[in-house]
């Protein structure tokens, strides 16, 4: 059902064992409330070769997105990986990242009639990383951007970042013109072209304004670069960073921000669990930048040749 873009449910598969094994369903609900035929199901989804995941939406269907998937990868494609060689050709992004990860769910006391509420505002602060990627599996160092202006003492503090990434600022944290003529194509991607010397690059790029605007397709062709903007609605299955990189960076950050919890648990167990998680909790922010930019770096690194190959190769790029 899936494939047809009907989300299937829980529910849906109750309807159907109603409809096709009705005298089975009678019996069992006669004896069983109807939570406990769902909680059956759930448990028996994994056992025949399916999982739950968080559905999304998207305004093409699943076959329009392999249609435009299969005639991108016979036009565009073709005609990139003709003009240039696998290390001349790229894909950047942006993603957003967290300085700590929001528990979906958490522990609470059984049978208790309170509801699991955490105190305080809900206020999770944010950055985003353009990651850049070649055809063959080489990988850029990331830009990260955190809120903020330009002059202000979070930018100072980005501009005597020595950690090999870069790092700027803008005030919703995300990307615009300015980021990404400065601070992208004016030097990682310049630096890049500085000491490799490539004879001629391709880019590819979603819809983002910045990334597609006229500005930015003359600046790209200053440094010897061909923009190539993905069709829109389709960065799913052709974006090579959303196809298979983004996933695997996104896991691995979390894991990372997980052991660094554990880890700053364990320290100065002389004061209490509480106060210690309290300490975490109110970690200052310029620290926190700092840690997420150590994150970051490792995150990236951890990332294989052969994951990011794997990801051009199912784009069809």
């Amino acid at each position: 059902m899936r494939r047809d873009d009907f989300p299937l449910k829980t529910a849906h598969i109750v309807t159907f064992i109603k409809e096709d094994s009705s005298e089975w369903a009678t019996n069992y609900l006669a004896d069983w409330k109807e939570e406990s035929l769902r909680r059956q199901i759930r448990r028996l989804i994994p056992r025949h070769g399916f999982s739950f995941r968080r559905s999304s939406r998207t305004v093409l269907s699943t076959v329009e997105l392999e249609q435009e998937q299969a005639g991108d990868a016979r036009t565009t494609g073709a005609a990139i990986r003709a003009a240039y060689s696998c290390d001349c050709t790229f894909n950047t992004d942006e993603t957003v990242v967290y300085f700590a990860d929001e528990p979906v769910t958490i522990i609470a006391e059984k049978g208790s009639k309170k509801i699991a509420k955490v105190r305080g505002r809900s206020r999770i602060s944010r950055a985003s990383v353009l990651l850049t990627v070649s055809a063959a599996g080489r990988e850029l160092p990331p830009l990260i951007i955190f809120r903020g202006v330009r002059g202000a003492p979070v930018a100072e503090e980005c501009k005597h970042d020595n950690s090999g990434v870069r790092a700027t600022v803008q005030k919703n944290a995300w990307m615009d013109a300015t980021v990404w003529n400065d601070e992208f194509v004016d030097w990682i991607w310049a630096n890049y072209i500085s000491v490799e010397h490539p004879s001629g690059l391709a880019l590819y790029v979603d819809n983002l304004k910045c990334h597609v605007s006229a500005e930015s397709r003359d600046h790209l062709s200053e440094w010897g670069t061909e923009m190539v903007p993905l069709p829109k609605n389709t960065t799913s299955v052709l974006q090579p960073l959303d196809v298979g990189i983004m996933g695997p960076f996104k896991k691995k950050m979390y894991t990372l921000s997980l052991d660094y919890e554990i880890q700053l648990l364990a320290l100065n167990r002389s004061a209490s669990l509480r106060d210690r998680l309290k300490l975490l909790k109110n970690t200052p922010a310029q620290k926190q930048r700092g840690v997420l930019v150590v994150r970051v770096t490792k995150a990236w690194s951890l990332i294989s040749d052969n994951c990011v190959l794997r990801a051009w190769e199912k784009a069809g790029l």
